[in-house]
């Protein structure tokens, strides 16, 4: 399984749809820590951005997560 197919990062895609973005973010960042497909990888570090501009961390860092997913 890979992108938004894989099943933590389904969860974390539901926390985010719930306004759950703390939630959202630590399921994302585990599943950076975790895994090493680039396509659940990009898709983790694009939540993380939409983690970030929702809980007005500031655009450097929704930008820098932006990055890092056009890097994988």
């Amino acid at each position: 399984m890979t992108g938004a197919q894989h099943p933590a990062l389904v969860c974390a895609l539901l926390y985010a749809r719930l306004a759950k973005w703390d939630d959202a973010h630590q399921i994302a960042h585990g599943v950076l820590k975790l895994l090493k497909q680039p396509l659940t990888r990009y898709q983790a570090w694009c939540l993380l951005a939409q983690c970030a501009d929702a809980t007005n961390l500031g655009d450097a860092t929704a930008a820098e997560c932006m990055q890092a997913a056009a890097n994988e």
